[in-house]
């Protein structure tokens, strides 16, 4: 099998374990991104409802190849696929903080799945302000991707959706843009306190690296779950629909 095509960025590409279904409102949510079935396009051309433009027999089967393609990648990899819940199930109420996670966040995706692990937190006060600054950064990164990713689902540019996917993926996108926010005020909290230390090569107070760890897993969880969405987007419908320019 030909290797998946790489997001631009951080974000590398990973597969996303759907299998080929029909997506509805009547569906519930299994799945971050509903693939399009094969047996609802039909055998001939049609027009689309939003563009007017042709959906070949090739085209088609493109979207049944890049099926089976996803399916026989995630089953080799064994991953658990984020997914999606409806907007109505969304707790209104955070838990209370734990020690494992005080900020009491709930995943407004559902996300199930594996995470790379954190990196390790330097002890001293240059290498740790050099590493939560990077940590800054790169959440606003994720958020932008987050916001590229909402920005394309809503654009019916490659593929309409339904309305209750779309309430549900945007309401999931915003809780998460604002929990992103969230931790990016708390550890410029940290890196302030840092900052007051005296010498670059003095340790940073047990309390702080542990104000910075506590943020880690929320972060990379995030990038995980973008790192699917983008992916299975371009995947079966980016990707798809330039094929079938290029070959018309």
């Amino acid at each position: 099998m030909s290797a998946l095509p790489t997001c631009p960025g951080e974000y590398h590409v990973r597969s996303f374990p759907i299998k080929s279904r029909d997506f509805s409102d009547s569906d519930s949510i299994e799945a971050l991104t509903p693939i399009s079935s094969t047996g609802a396009q039909p055998s001939t051309p049609a027009e689309s409802e939003t563009s007017g433009s042709v959906i070949s027999e090739a085209t088609a089967a493109l979207h049944n190849e890049l099926d089976r393609k996803l399916e026989a990648l995630v089953l080799a990899e064994e991953t658990v696929p984020p997914c999606g819940q409806p907007a109505a199930d969304l707790p209104t109420e955070a838990p209370a903080p734990t020690s494992r996670d005080p900020f009491g966040f709930v995943c407004a995706f559902g996300f199930t799945g594996s995470f790379d692990e954190p990196s390790a937190v330097p002890r001293t006060k240059g290498a740790f302000l050099d590493a939560i600054r990077g940590e800054i950064e790169g959440i606003g990164m994720t958020q932008r991707g987050l916001q590229a990713y909402q920005n394309a689902i809503n654009s019916r540019k490659y593929h309409t959706f339904s309305t209750k996917f779309l309430i549900d993926q945007n309401t999931a996108t915003v809780i998460t843009l604002d929990q992103l926010d969230q931790i990016t005020t708390h550890l410029k909290k940290v890196e302030e306190e840092v900052q007051q230390i005296e010498n670059e090569d003095e340790e940073v107070k047990d309390e702080l690296m542990e104000a910075f760890r506590h943020a880690q897993p929320w972060v990379m969880r995030t990038r995980a779950i973008l790192r699917h969405c983008h992916v299975f987007y371009k995947l079966n419908f980016v990707l798809a629909t330039g094929k079938k320019t290029t070959q018309s």
